[in-house]
C-alpha cells in the first residue's frame, strides 16, 4: 500500500510537470529575429499551427517564414506545399522529447529520493505496549525506489517532452 502511494506521488509530481520556452516577438526579442530562431530550429521537425480562430494542424516536415508567410514544405523534395499568412496564426510549436526526457529523469530522482527520505523517517508506534522504533534499512529503501522514480520519470518527461512555442498573435 505504502509503495502504491509512493508510486502515486512520483507519477503526479512528474505530470504536473510542463517545461516550456516561449518565444514572443517583444522587448527580448525583436520580430527579425524571432522569425530567424524560427527557420532554425522549425524547417525540419514537426510542427504543430494553431490559427487565431484555435483551430490547429501539424505541418510534418517543417516550415519557415518568408515575407510574413509561414510556408510548409517537404524538405526531401524541396517543394513548398502550402503557405498561410502570419496574421492568422496564432502560435507555432514543437516539442523537444530528449530534453524532456532528461528532466523527467532528474525529476523522478528528486521525487524518489523525497519518498526514501519519508519511508525511512523511523515511526514510534504505542499499543499499549512500550513505544518501539521501526527500524528501515537505508540502502534497501534508495535500492527499491530510485530506479522505480527514474523509470518513471524518464517515461513521462518523454511523453510530455519539452515544448518550444512561437507566439505570432
Amino acid at each position: 500500500m505504502k509503495n502504491s502511494i509512493y508510486l502515486l506521488v512520483i507519477i503526479m509530481a512528474l505530470i504536473s510537470i510542463n517545461c516550456s520556452t516561449e518565444y514572443v516577438a517583444n522587448k527580448r526579442y525583436s520580430k527579425e529575429d524571432l522569425y530567424k530562431n524560427f527557420n532554425k530550429n522549425c524547417s525540419d521537425r514537426s510542427i504543430k499551427i494553431t490559427l487565431t480562430n484555435d483551430s490547429s494542424f501539424v505541418v510534418p516536415y517543417g516550415a519557415k517564414i518568408f515575407n510574413d508567410t509561414i510556408a510548409f514544405y517537404n524538405k526531401g523534395h524541396n517543394t513548398i506545399y502550402g503557405y498561410i499568412q502570419l496574421n492568422n496564426v496564432k502560435e507555432a510549436s514543437y516539442k523537444n522529447h530528449w530534453l524532456g526526457m532528461s528532466l523527467g529523469l532528474l525529476a523522478g530522482i528528486g521525487v524518489s529520493a523525497i519518498c526514501v527520505a519519508a519511508k525511512v523517517v523511523p515511526m514510534t508506534v504505542q499499543d499499549g505496549n512500550p513505544p518501539y522504533q521501526d527500524k528501515y534499512d537505508y540502502f534497501t529503501a534508495i535500492i527499491s525506489e530510485v530506479p522505480f522514480g527514474i523509470l518513471i520519470g524518464s517515461t513521462a518527461g518523454w511523453l510530455i517532452g519539452w515544448n518550444y512555442i512561437y507566439k505570432f498573435n
